[in-house]
Parts: C-alpha cells; structure tokens; sequence
C-alpha cells in the first residue's frame, strides 16, 4: 500500500467508527454531540477510581476475558497473571510481558499502572485487557510457543502485523462474550479502535503529507477518548518512530478480510466454528494458524487450502473472532 492509500484507509475507518460511536452515545441517552460526549467522559468523576480500586478493576478484567474467551478458544497452557507496574515509565494502561518459557510454567503478565489511575477512565481498560492478554497476545503468542516442533525463530517471531494486527482482532470478541457490559465500555472498545485508524491517518500526515504535531493531537483528542496524556505520548511515538504504527490497523483489516472470504465460501459450514469441540483434529486445526507470527501471504494462502478442501478447519479460529 502506499502513503496516501493508508491516509485514505485511516480516514474511512475513522468515518466508519463515527458511525458506530453515535449509536452508542444515542444508546448511553446522551443528547450532545460527539464533542460534547468525549469531554463529558473526560470530566465526568464515576469513571475515574483510586489505584487500589484501579487494581482490584485490573484483577476483575482478567477474570472476565479469561472466562469469556475460554468458551470460545482453547487456552494456552501457559497462565497470564496481572502484575502491578513501579511508578514512571510510558504513559499508557498497561503493557504484556509474555511468558517466554512456558515449558517452566512461568506465567505471561499484564502489567497494569495505579499510578495512572486518576488519568485513566475506567470505560477504557476493558478493550485494553482483552488485546493484551486473552483472547490478544498472550493466547496468540503463547500457543505458539506451545509448538515445540517449529524453530525456535518461528516459536517467537514478532511480525507486527500479524502480532499486532491479532491484538486489535481480539478486542473485538469481548463483544460476543459479554466483556463490555454498558454503553460507556462499549464507546471505550470503539475509542481504542478509533485511535489506531487514527494512527493511519497521524502517521502518514506528519512523515508524508506535512502535518503538524497539532494537527495529530487534534486528530486524536477530536475522535478518540482516550486521556491527553496517552495522546501526548502516542503522537510522540509516532514521530521517533515513523510507520510502526501502522501495522495495527492494517493487519487487523487483512484478518478481518480472511474471516470474510472464509465465511462466504464455507457458507453453513463455517457455523460449526460456534463450538470449540466440533473439529474432529483441534490440535491440528491449533497447528495450522496459530504456529508463530505469519505473513499476510502465509495466512491467505493457508486459509485459501482449507477453503479448496472444503473443511473449516484451517479457518475455525478466524470464524470464531467478530461472527
């Protein structure tokens, strides 16, 4: 893809999420415009808790993704723990500390900030746990580390598209198993999604286009939720390291892309990938996509194999996400 049909992807998204963030403010009763309804979350004293309360949130987030996921996707051998994080470091929620070796036992961790409780609304951190532990990177990453027969380089590669990519992928399950309980949670799902199409946008209008840091914080603090503090350091990011944003979005649309392609050629075939039981080779089935990092032409042609065989079962885990 080049600069400007990114630039142009970003801007469809970042419409096409609008969209979807007016239902929901029209659901939450709020009679205001977007504007109004972002600065009303920003100010607005219930979404905003003390660091102990933050944590005990953090704890309740894992549990819910763990238990919501689990009735979809097999889980991965290796536990993921919340760790609370030391003061300073990025301003952002949380990070993942994956569990490099899962044949010990040792345990991947989301590491949560309290210290950034008072900056952090509470709607936002649900889509957060859901990209960074289960369903996101630590059941992705850790399956793979589960496969003891590949290389070790493909056990542990980070292809951030794909890595990435899955990340956001994920945060979209929780719509399906309940993770996002009101309106104000659901509008914090959208404003994560929101912000990495902006990312298409920011990061080709500055290294491109011309754009100013104003211009990429306007764009940021005018549809997203998310704090001014995230949003100082995102567009920072963005300017030192030019591009990597990008991977997000676009790898989460080429999976999206293969879901589609899969559902329609398997028609009434592809419900069975509703049960996690109905494969008569799930190991098998783990093996074929969840075997390391792929490139976009590895997981279309893989998938295109399972199509011409006429068995799901090369494309269950993606059905499962976002049906």
């Amino acid at each position: 893809m080049t600069p400007e049909q990114i630039h142009q992807l970003g801007l469809a998204e970042v419409a096409r999420i609008r969209g979807e963030m007016d239902e929901v403010r029209a659901a939450a009763g709020f009679e205001g415009t977007h504007g109004e309804f972002v600065a009303f979350l920003r100010s607005e004293p219930r979404f905003y808790v003390d660091p102990e309360v933050y944590g005990e949130k953090a704890s309740e987030i894992r549990q819910a993704c763990r238990h919501g996921a689990a009735a979809l996707l097999r889980p991965p051998a290796a536990p993921h723990l919340r760790r609370r994080a030391d003061p300073g470091g990025p301003r952002k929620q949380c990070e993942w500390l994956p569990a490099r070796q899962p044949e010990t036992g040792v345990p991947g961790l989301v590491v949560y900030k309290p210290w950034m409780a008072r900056q952090m609304p509470v709607f936002g951190p649900r889509g957060m746990g859901a990209a960074r532990g289960v369903p996101g990177h630590h059941l992705q990453i850790a399956l793979a580390q589960e496969m003891t027969d590949l290389p070790e380089f493909r056990r542990n590669d980070d292809i951030t598209s794909y890595v990435e990519g899955w990340g956001l992928y994920a945060e979209k399950l929780g719509e399906d198993f309940g993770l996002y309980r009101d309106a104000y949670e659901r509008f914090g799902r959208l404003s994560l999604e929101i912000w990495r199409a902006c990312r298409l946008v920011v990061d080709t209008g500055m290294h491109v286009m011309g754009w100013s840091r104003e211009q990429a914080v306007d764009c940021l603090r005018d549809n997203s939720a998310l704090a001014p503090a995230e949003i100082e350091y995102e567009v920072d990011r963005y300017i030192a390291w030019p591009g990597q944003a990008l991977a997000y979005k676009v790898g989460e649309q080429k999976i999206l892309q293969l879901r589609r392609r899969a559902s329609e050629r398997l028609g009434a075939r592809s419900t069975c990938a509703a049960s996690t039981t109905c494969c008569s080779a799930p190991d098998r089935c783990r093996s074929r996509y969840w075997s390391g990092a792929w490139t976009p032409g590895l997981r279309r042609r893989s998938l295109s194999r399972g199509m011409v065989r006429g068995s799901s079962m090369h494309t269950r885990p993606l059905l499962l996400l976002s049906r």
